[in-house]
């Protein structure tokens, strides 16, 4: 997601016909207000032009709506809320975060599980790939599915908090 004033990650998900992008709402503004003019870009290069549908400062979560005949790539349908909701975390539990690099490369980040609150996960890295600020509003999975999304990166800690897809 690319604006005047910034970018950063987001997540697309088909919605019946439409292809809605999942970030953090900070990713989306511009001056403390939605950003007018967003731009989405897929990792083969293709652009559609968002226009912020949903935007929570609260929770940091932002919806971007994109035309319907968009060639951004747009296939994950909405995903399961109640899959991570029936899940047991531990310390030994493994979350995967994607970053994706303008040129279509991929690095995935390993993450484990550290504590959190009913609403946000708190993660920790497990190796030396580390997450970065720019990884705001990446998709957070667990067992291959989405368990959330990295709303902030604290990198003087080392902890990731990520908003939980069973509170979306």
């Amino acid at each position: 997601v690319q604006h005047g004033g910034g970018e950063g990650s987001g997540y697309t998900f088909r919605r019946g016909n439409t292809c809605t992008v999942l970030t953090a709402d900070h990713v989306v503004q511009h001056d403390g207000l939605p950003a007018a003019d967003l731009t989405v870009l897929d990792r083969p290069g293709a652009k559609a032009p968002g226009e912020v549908v949903y935007s929570n400062p609260v929770y940091d979560l932002a919806l971007v709506a994109l035309p319907d005949d968009t060639d951004v790539a747009c296939t994950a349908p909405w995903p399961d809320a109640g899959a991570l909701a029936g899940s047991t975390l531990s310390s030994s539990t493994r979350f995967d975060v994607v970053r994706h690099y303008p040129d279509g490369r991929e690095a995935l980040v390993l993450l484990s599980y550290a504590g959190g609150t009913p609403q946000e996960l708190a993660l920790a890295p497990v190796d030396r790939t580390s997450i970065r600020e720019s990884d705001s509003g990446s998709i957070v999975m667990l067992d291959g599915q989405p368990a959330g999304i990295v709303l902030r990166v604290r990198t003087a800690h080392g902890r990731v908090g990520a908003l939980r897809f069973d509170q979306i």
